[in-house]
């Protein structure tokens, strides 16, 4: 079978494409394996951050000289983490910290979320459920309207599938009263049902201002937050602790992390999480709290940084660093594909093509099939062509791939 020249070029350089997008992709999967770390805390007891395997039934903690814990020992000396089983067991210390030993305030100061670089790189949404913050039945968290915020906003009762112009109006004269300036640049909330409260959203108008937006008896609320940072605010990332005595996080432009309050009187106030500026867009934030403590774990390339925090005034007390061991992909990825290409970051949810891990070391594998296609050619007594040269430079095992199975004629 014999094909034309221009038929041939785009076959070679598009199963070339498809076979370098494919490989790399499949060859990830098959080897992949999750990164290991252990849990990592500071013990209100030893004053010292711990690590934590509980793979090990006999001894799941070690601390930081290397000596290993029994499980009763790790029990009592973590006793705001284990303090169900101190309780149950009668060995619950009478005071932490100053503290009394209560069961229910050590449950109600407990705090675990997690910070993701993907719930800022997601799909826009293009509205939002609008929750009643004070509902008159305890647990029923749940609406018929939801609203858009963009050049303009709006409101729309789903269950008639319309606009609702009176709420509608009542939120818009609440915003510009509010000095709101159109677009919003984000609009960030808790959009699940399943809750313990909801408080609204935080949004940042076009002018970077930020402001709190809620509907209290079915009034829109609507607050300028006052809150401001030289670089500009990234994204927030909301929480609703048991307390009700913080919204979330907020994270700046250039990596700051902040935690977000209201006094007594009202007013919003931030306080700086004591920790390196991080990269909102890549890395991965885990807080673990307690009466305490506040854990902070930032989850980067290299490895994982812990940073113990006083909880009340989230200043530094020690910190910590696991190194990443390094993937059999990575093993395969730097001595074998001079670049990966793409479809989906592992930090976003879109779907955006990039030439992502370049490997200049692996540039070899490429040259190598070139020198194998010139040597096939050489023997076969033909010359080598510029345009198999170009794909395998470029695609290297999908353009060799290509020329291996395409119909064998005078222009291969």
């Amino acid at each position: 079978m014999r094909i034309s020249k221009t038929y041939y070029y785009i076959l070679l350089f598009a199963i070339g494409f498809c076979v370098s997008l494919s490989v790399p992709y499949l060859v990830q999967i098959a080897t992949y394996t999750p990164p290991k770390y252990p849990l990592v805390l500071y013990s209100s007891q030893l004053k010292d951050i711990v690590y934590i395997n509980y793979s090990d039934n006999m001894c799941p903690m070690t601390d930081r000289k290397g000596r290993k814990y029994t499980t009763s020992e790790f029990d009592s000396l973590m006793p705001l983490l284990n303090y169900r089983q101190l309780i149950a067991d009668g060995r619950m210390p009478s005071k932490i910290g100053g503290f009394d030993s209560d069961a229910k305030m050590i449950r109600s100061y407990q705090t675990s979320f997690r910070i993701s670089p993907t719930r800022k790189h997601q799909p826009k949404h293009v509205a939002y459920p609008v929750f009643e913050s004070i509902p008159r039945r305890v647990g029923a968290i749940n609406t018929d309207y939801i609203f858009s915020l963009d050049k303009d906003v709006e409101i729309y009762d789903i269950s008639l599938n319309k606009l609702d112009k009176e709420k509608t109006q009542l939120l818009k004269n609440e915003l510009l009263r509010r000095n709101f300036t159109f677009p919003a640049q984000w609009v960030i909330g808790n959009t699940a049902t399943k809750k313990r409260y909801d408080e609204g959203y935080f949004v940042l108008d076009a002018d970077g201002k930020l402001f709190h937006m809620k509907m209290v008896n079915s009034r829109p609320f609507v607050r300028d937050t006052h809150l401001t940072t030289n670089s500009g605010w990234h994204s927030f990332h909301p929480y609703e602790p048991t307390l009700h005595n913080f919204y979330g996080i907020l994270i700046s432009n250039d990596g700051k992390l902040a935690r977000v309050n209201i006094d007594d009187n009202g007013s919003y106030y931030v306080q700086w999480l004591d920790i390196p500026n991080i990269d909102p867009d890549i890395d991965y934030v885990r807080v673990l709290g307690n009466l305490l403590y506040w854990n902070v774990t930032v989850t980067k390339p290299e490895g994982e940084y812990t940073y113990a925090l006083n909880a009340w005034m989230l200043s530094a007390i020690d910190s910590a660093f696991v190194p990443a061991k390094e993937s059999t992909w990575n093993k395969i990825n730097k001595w074998t594909f001079p670049f990966i290409i793409r479809l989906k970051q592992e930090n976003s949810l879109l779907i955006e093509p990039k030439i992502t891990d370049i490997n200049v070391n692996a540039i070899w594998v490429h040259i190598l099939l070139v020198g194998i296609y010139a040597y096939r050619k050489r023997r076969h007594g033909s010359h080598a062509r510029w345009y198999a040269i170009v794909a395998l430079l470029c695609f290297g095992l999908g353009a060799f791939l290509a020329i291996a199975f395409l119909p064998k004629n005078d222009i291969y």
